[in-house]
């Protein structure tokens, strides 16, 4: 068997008037989406499945079959008259009302001719269709892309082109862990558990782990902007777009380890159990590092619970004096202030001018969501007094 060796900046700010209609709707989507993730992760550990998004099932057969939908008509009702209760109803993810803007067939092709179909616009088209044919373009376009390859290797559902996409971006970016991490994935996915393993301890020997959020965010952030929404709209539509796609494949992969904790644990190889556990416990650091929404500090938080309740409650975290017990307790009222701070989220936010929700939505992006709602939150109960 192998042997494995071993945020908050605080800038206040004031925020008051309405925010319109149109900012409160798309506010109030994403936190709806925030919290339907959320309590889904509290309720459920990520599944060992597929590390391929849904989008064999949502991908066309063809992307023109896609219905043109109309440039966007500005309602012309007043959007301070409906209430708060109006406002969450009609913007119900589920119920398919008020949206994170979309982009139509006119749009998006408009976006690319500008962008002479660069790779990171095809990327972008990928992601706002679910096609991964756009995404196949760029990498034939651009083989040497990192971006797009990676975004094949966690969204294609073919294996070949999978293991490719994921062989290239190793190749380009080798002491990236986060491609070791994928690699360990998908070795255990495929029932390849000595290539996993060995995939890990290449991860334990890289030091540097990141994913390009930034990047990607910014160039979706630009497809908005070149349809005519405003920069409220196209910020928010990249934040929320698909907050999670990177930090998903880090919680199936935690899912793994644990199991092969509590197997190895079983046989009485106490020694390589705890390497697991190890291992685990790291890979739930380098997300919290690299998180800067509150679902995907929670799924960091999942990560590493699910990990620690491999160990006995009763035994120290490893090179702390910190008990098992009291760090599981430390999550799971972290669990719960996440619940909480995304329960207030639409209250705090109807409070924004538009400026305001500007602002809000660029301190997320460099201090992280939830030091930003726990300084609004504290404000806010300040002002109330």
């Amino acid at each position: 068997m192998l042997r494995l060796n071993g945020f908050a900046r605080s800038k206040g700010f004031r925020v008051q008037l309405d925010l319109p209609m149109k900012y409160r709707t798309m506010a109030v989507a994403g936190s709806l989406l925030f919290l339907g993730l959320a309590i889904w992760l509290i309720i459920h550990f990520t599944d060992e499945g597929s590390l391929a998004s849904s989008d064999s099932k949502l991908e066309p057969k063809n992307r023109l079959e896609i219905t043109k939908k109309s440039k966007r008509i500005r309602p012309e009702s007043n959007p301070y008259k409906h209430s708060i209760s109006d406002v969450t109803r009609r913007t119900s993810w589920l119920s398919g009302a008020g949206k994170i803007p979309e982009l139509s067939n006119e749009q998006l092709e408009n976006y690319l001719k500008q962008n002479k179909r660069s790779a990171l616009a095809l990327l972008v088209a990928s992601r706002v269709r679910k096609d991964l044919e756009f995404l196949r373009e760029a990498v034939r376009n651009e083989p040497n892309n990192k971006v797009v390859q990676l975004e094949l290797a966690i969204r294609s559902t073919v294996r070949e082109e999978k293991l490719a996409g994921l062989e290239r971006f190793r190749q380009m970016d080798p002491n990236n862990s986060y491609g070791d991490y994928l690699a360990a994935l998908i070795g255990y996915q495929q029932g390849r558990k000595e290539n996993a393993l060995g995939d890990l301890e290449k991860a334990q020997a890289h030091i540097l782990f990141g994913f390009p959020v930034a990047e990607v965010r910014q160039a979706l952030e630009d497809a908005f902007i070149s349809a005519g929404y405003t920069p409220v709209e196209a910020k928010a539509a990249a934040l929320f777009g698909q907050p999670s796609l990177y930090h998903t494949p880090l919680n199936q992969l935690a899912g793994y380890l644990a199991n092969s904790a509590v197997t190895v644990q079983a046989s009485g190889d106490v020694e390589l159990a705890n390497q697991f556990v190890k291992i685990g416990l790291n890979l739930s650091s380098k997300a919290v590092e690299s998180s800067s929404l509150i679902i995907t500090d929670l799924i960091a938080n999942t990560i590493e619970t699910r990990i620690l309740k491999v160990m006995p409650v009763n035994s120290n975290l490893p090179n702390s004096s910190i008990s098992v017990a009291q760090r599981l307790a430390e999550l799971e009222i972290n669990r719960q202030e996440f619940s909480s701070l995304v329960s207030d989220m639409p209250d705090l936010q109807m409070k924004m001018s538009e400026s305001g929700f500007l602002k809000y939505l660029k301190r997320i992006e460099g201090d992280g969501e939830v030091a930003v709602l726990r300084e609004l939150r504290y404000k806010n109960s300040i002002d109330s007094k």
